[in-house]
């Protein structure tokens, strides 16, 4: 009888090799069993297939199979793996040869608890269960009747394949409000676009610092509460901070260390390759009394593994002792990460230890104990710690494995987070299953992900020799055995996790883009070429999403992003704070908006002198000062957010720029124009989304709007330029003097005369008009160009908003295709409701037909006490009840003018 996966997986490592509990099968070839899918798909949704696997003879499951060659890997560590590949040929194709290749992952089963936490909601219990299983997950870009088939490969059959028969499935219409992907315009590539074609705006911020990446709840709160507030849908995050595959850089090793002064480190010094399991790289030496290495939920790394309740487990270490007896090793629950000897309950030896040979000094030392202790996620006060007794002698670890004791000889998968610790040899489950959340969240919430995926600086990977492959440990950096080769050791593992990433997460909405690192050196020809591979990679694997990389300074086009050599690339990346951009100017410090412009503008006009042209996105932004990293201190003295409104509205220029701020404490604090708190400053992206929702960018055609900055004033926008007669504009007009460092200053008045319209045409105006405290103002009007094609626009009777001037307005002039709002998905547990405006603007035009007599009504936003009741009378509003505050309202009038 073939063996099937058990439950006993992740029981046991050797030498990269997982053994199952039982004799892995010697068989002609792998079949496919068990195939399970749904009949029918909505366009843009997961389509996901499962089944298993049997008669293999991989022995490493998160490896595709590799015949090689591949420098610093032998055939006998290569050819480890299976390569499994769903085959997705579009309606109306019939060459298989065409069919779309999707990569199966083997998926492993978690169940979690959110109110089981270590301290707050940036951590929680992930507890992996049952039987793991392989998946493929598939979304289309293509309705009608498709087919599939899989196919599988190990050692036992390459160069062939085996195939299973070919099914079929269905693609209906998209659910409401799905667009589909992230793609660069084909019409126009400074922008990007839904798979439909719907215009993206591209509005966000840095996520990393409002730290969602270590828990699926951050997350959704974060999305939730305050992203989607303002209808955002681009956010930057570090997916590579929770170590999925390999160890990452700062503290966040899933095991730390104390160091000689007593503090907890990462212990990545503890790395040896003095005694090596197998074809391993390395173990984890432990010598001297007391030494130990600890595991629990911290700030650094929040993940960590957890006990079920009463449950009893079986606990195995793969280890190497030197100079030690079995009774010097010792794992136990600790109440401080501190002390070793703050027992909470020794796990082991329990009683003792039982010992098996595993060769060349290498033994399987294995106990059964039963947790006391509750449901728990290992923290501070129960924290997992291995150790060793005695002051003499090493003890060289490979793996620290423990799992439910099923009975028979059955153990249940490892409940310990990044237990075997060598990390570069598989995809972690744990970790996996709260990005698998965290992505769900995003789709709900209409939000895309911009997801750094490694780190220059890993840990484990910068101390393998680029060219034999061998592990040293050494305490700084090299950059080039990261970046490493192609056909090199650590870029073909490098390779099996890109291919995990398309295989995982290729099908989800919830993802803009794949970053390959943050901040490489701007001038490494070997990082050029890594993300060069990474996006061919992706290409292959993962059509949905694009892929880039970023520098910590400088923009690289003639030697990278205007480079054709690279030509896999799909957008540029800048990373440009005032303090650490290449334009050195001091009135960045005070004017927000030019601090966008510019940097739109300068980067726009090199790219497009390059022999290429793609969308630019300012990974990171901030306002600090040209001498120091630091985001200004007055910036938290602009409670209403002027700084982020001139910024965002600035984004109207016709570079083109996307930009994600970087210091998030202000940005999510304070209160802004709705006055609210809980959901910061992101109600102020509300209006430029709204504003720009139904302006088509990305069809093309469009060109600068060509004002110049007069006086106080500055202009910023673009208009069509169809046969150089346009029939739409849009423009962004502000008072320069009202800036984060001059809250009440500025009153927008001038004349403004837009060129290049057809001549002698009417079109409807919308003005949205804002005062000093970022409140907003919608008026509707029509206006008529010359025969030449001018209008001109007068802004000297700004009407006043809730008694305050005009310091800015945007303007839409010409007839745009209403593109309705679109109500946020609701989460499956509501929240208590609060008095929050409602996201989106059900309220779209508003016409007065007899303007002769009738005082003008206006469409107005965020509903509050104090709001002014009628255009003409200075009645307000004295109380607005919770269910309506922050709505959008309509403002009347009570007299005629006859």
């Amino acid at each position: 009888m073939a063996a099937k996966f058990r439950t006993s997986f992740w029981f046991f490592l050797i030498s990269g090799i997982y053994y199952l509990g039982f004799a892995i099968p010697i068989s002609a070839a792998p079949s496919l069993t068990n195939i399970v899918s749904p009949s029918s798909v909505a366009l843009y949704d997961k389509l996901e297939i499962r089944f298993d696997v049997i008669g293999s003879v991989a022995s490493n499951f998160h490896w595709p199979y590799d015949p090689g060659p591949v420098t610093g890997m032998s055939g006998a560590s290569l050819m480890v793996g299976i390569t499994i590949d769903g085959l997705f040929l579009p309606p109306g194709e019939t060459d298989w040869g065409k069919a779309l290749i999707q990569p199966a992952f083997l998926y492993q089963p978690t169940i979690k608890d959110r109110s089981v936490i270590a301290g707050n909601d940036n951590s929680e219990w992930i507890y992996p269960v049952g039987d793991p299983y392989w998946l493929i997950r598939f979304a289309p870009q293509t309705k009608g009747s498709w087919q599939y088939k899989i196919k599988v490969q190990d050692n036992s059959n390459y160069p062939g394949w085996t195939e299973t028969p070919v099914r079929s499935f269905s693609v209906g219409n998209p659910a409401p409000a799905v667009h589909g992907f992230i793609k660069v315009s084909s019409s126009d590539s400074r922008y990007f676009e839904y798979s439909d074609g719907t215009p993206f705006t591209g509005t966000g911020i840095n996520a990393a610092d409002a730290g969602i990446y270590h828990s699926e709840q951050r997350a959704e709160k974060e999305f939730r509460d305050k992203y989607s507030v303002g209808k955002t849908n681009f956010h930057r995050t570090w997916m590579d901070m929770e170590a999925i595959w390999s160890r990452g850089t700062h503290g966040w090793d899933a095991w730390k260390k104390k160091n000689s002064e007593g503090a907890i480190e990462a212990a990545d010094s503890y790395r040896s390759s003095e005694q090596v399991f197998r074809n391993h790289d390395f173990s984890v030496k432990l010598s001297g009394t007391g030494n130990y290495i600890v595991q629990y939920s911290d700030g650094n790394q929040a993940m960590a593994g957890g006990f079920e309740n009463g449950k009893t487990y079986r606990l195995s270490l793969v280890a190497n002792l030197v100079g030690l007896n079995q009774t010097d090793v010792v794992v136990k629950l600790i109440s401080s990460p501190a002390n070793f000897d703050s027992n909470v309950q020794i796990l082991g030896p329990n009683p003792v230890w039982q010992v098996n040979d595993l060769g060349n000094g290498w033994k399987k030392l294995e106990t059964i104990f039963t947790n006391t202790q509750g449901r728990f996620l290992f923290k501070s006060n129960k924290a997992l710690a291995v150790g060793v007794r005695t002051a003499t002698g090493s003890l060289y670890l490979d793996e620290i494995s423990i799992g439910e004791d099923l009975g028979s000889g059955n153990t249940g998968p490892n409940v310990v987070f990044k237990g075997n610790l060598i990390y570069h040899h598989y995809m972690d489950p744990i970790s996996s299953s709260n990005w698998d959340d965290i992505y769900s969240h995003a789709e709900r919430y209409g939000l895309t992900l911009k997801v750094v995926i490694s780190d220059k600086q890993d840990m484990i990977l910068h101390d393998i020799d680029v060219n034999t492959g061998i592990f040293t440990y050494v305490p700084g950096f090299n950059s080039e055995n990261f970046y490493s080769k192609r056909d090199y050791k650590v870029r073909r593992l490098q390779e099996y996790y890109w291919r995990y990433l398309a295989a995982r997460w290729g099908y989800s909405r919830g993802i803009h883009s794949w970053e390959l690192l943050n901040e490489g050196g701007p001038g490494d020809t070997q990082l050029y070429d890594q993300t060069n591979h990474l996006a061919e990679t992706m290409h292959k694997y993962d059509r949905n999403h694009t892929a880039t990389t970023s520098f910590w300074n400088s923009f690289p086009v003639s030697k990278f992003w205007g480079n054709t050599a690279y030509g896999s690339l799909d957008y540029a990346d800048i990373h440009a704070y005032i303090s650490t951009g290449w334009i050195k100017d001091t009135t960045f410090e005070s004017d927000e908006a030019k601090y966008h412009i510019d940097y739109s503008q300068v980067s726009r006009d090199w790219l497009t002198g390059s022999a290429r042209n793609m969308p630019i996105v300012r990974g990171e932004a901030g306002i600090d000062v040209l001498s120091a990293q630091n985001e200004q201190d007055i910036l938290a003295n602009d409670l209403n957010g002027v700084w982020l409104h001139n910024f965002t509205w600035a984004g109207l220029d016709s570079g083109g720029l996307y930009e994600l701020y970087w210091w998030s404490n202000n940005l999510r604090n304070k209160p802004g124009p709705d006055g609210n708190t809980a959901n910061g400053l992101f109600e102020i992206f509300l209006p430029y989304n709204e504003f720009m929702s139904n302006i088509p960018l990305n069809a093309g055609g469009y060109i600068d709007i060509g004002i110049p900055e007069a006086g106080n004033n500055r202009v910023v926008g673009q208009k069509n330029n169809n046969g150089n007669s346009s029939t739409q504009a849009h423009l962004w007009i502000q008072d320069k003097r009202h800036t984060f460092k001059n809250l009440n200053g500025g009153n927008l008045t001038g004349t403004f005369a837009v060129t290049g319209m057809k001549p002698n045409s009417t079109f409807p105006v919308e003005w949205w008009d804002f005062n000093t405290k970022g409140r907003l103002n919608k008026r509707i009007s029509t206006i008529a160009s010359d025969n030449s094609g001018n209008i001109s626009l007068s802004l000297n009777s700004l009407p006043a908003i809730d008694g305050l001037v005009v310091t800015d307005t945007a303007i839409k002039i010409g007839n745009y295709t209403t593109i309705p709002s679109t109500p946020t998905a609701t989460p499956a547990t509501s929240p208590t409701p609060t008095s929050t405006p409602v996201p989106g603007s059900l309220i779209s035009n508003l016409t007065v037909y007899d303007t002769a007599n009738a005082f003008a009504w206006s469409i107005q936003s965020n509903l509050q006490s104090g709001n002014t009741q009628y255009n003409d009378r200075t009645y307000t509003w004295n109380t607005v009840p919770s269910l309506v505050s922050g709505s959008q309202w309509i403002r009347t009038a009570n007299l005629s003018r006859s």
